[in-house]
């Protein structure tokens, strides 16, 4: 588990944007973690630099969402893919994890989360 190795810390405080930086450690390996806000926006920013030397282990990163949903949509190679986020049967439940490559979406029609990343990650959502 990673442990908190620098506070919260504001490092930019305007008029149009805010950003807070924390840092993270484990054995070792350390991870610095950006957050921004935009005056206007209904979108944080969330950025990280990652330095990471501890043999034998895997980073993954965790995020609440205040609402549930049952459906997400992942971008793979020359189209996109749903699935469902409460698994029904033993099968589902095998397939936890998924492979996407640069975004994913996990909305409800009114409200939602999306990621938008450069590289290729697997990821874990849960509908609640």
């Amino acid at each position: 588990m990673l442990t908190v190795s620098e506070g919260p810390a504001v490092i930019y405080g305007g008029p149009l944007k805010a950003c807070a930086r924390l840092g993270y450690s484990y054995k070792g390996s350390r991870v610095i973690q950006t957050i921004c806000l935009s005056r206007g926006s209904r979108i944080a920013e969330i950025s990280a630099r990652i330095k990471w030397i501890s043999k034998g282990y895997l980073l993954k990163a965790w995020l609440r969402l205040s609402h549930s949903f049952d459906e997400v949509i992942y971008e793979i190679p020359f189209n996109s893919i749903r699935r469902s986020s409460k698994p029904r049967d033993n099968w589902d439940r095998g397939k936890f994890e998924a492979p996407a490559l640069r975004w994913v979406d996990i909305s409800d029609g009114s409200r939602g989360f999306a990621i938008i990343s450069m590289i290729r990650h697997g990821y874990s959502p849960r509908g609640g």
